[in-house]
């Protein structure tokens, strides 16, 4: 995840802090620039917090997901199933550093038919085996993956409201 940049604004009011000054009073911008800036610090140290966990989040979030697709995922060979994964890594962006997760079948390639298998929707599958295996786990397991992500950033704050 990349740091969002914060700017606190607080246009032409007087700054709520101790020993606050009045807008027509000398120092009155240079002092509600420096609590300004404070502030922007703090809030930012918090989204570092953030930052150091949010691959280890989406992970976890992910994992009920993953194992609700290997149910749907074909087993004729055994092949296709054991290829599932679900990683993070850290990436460039266009503007600085982030992270990906990646969840899905056949990284770099192997088995080579899965593509053939996900979206062929004539071929049958015993059940509960099918076609758009992958597809049908994320689309019907959505509501759980936000509940575990707001759950897991939950836990690492200290559990508040768990």
């Amino acid at each position: 995840m990349t740091v969002p940049r914060l700017r606190l604004r607080n246009g032409l009011s007087r700054l709520a802090a101790p020993n606050a000054l009045w807008a027509s009073e000398p120092g009155f911008v240079a002092r509600m620039s420096r609590v300004v800036k404070e502030l922007e610090t703090e809030i930012i140290g918090i989204f570092d917090q953030f930052d150091g966990v949010t691959a280890e989040v989406c992970v976890e979030a992910l994992k009920p997901t993953l194992e609700k697709s290997k149910e749907y995922c074909p087993k004729d060979t055994g092949e296709l199933v054991g290829s599932a994964y679900l990683e993070h890594t850290p990436y460039r962006q266009h503007r600085g550093t982030g992270m990906r997760v990646e969840m899905g079948y056949a990284k770099d390639g192997h088995p080579d038919y899965a593509p053939y298998v996900h979206e062929r929707l004539d071929v049958r599958h015993a059940p509960p085996t099918q076609a758009k295996f992958l597809e049908r786990a994320v689309l019907e397991d959505l509501g759980g993956i936000y509940f575990r992500i707001a759950f897991q950033y939950r836990m690492f704050m200290g559990g508040a409201g768990v």
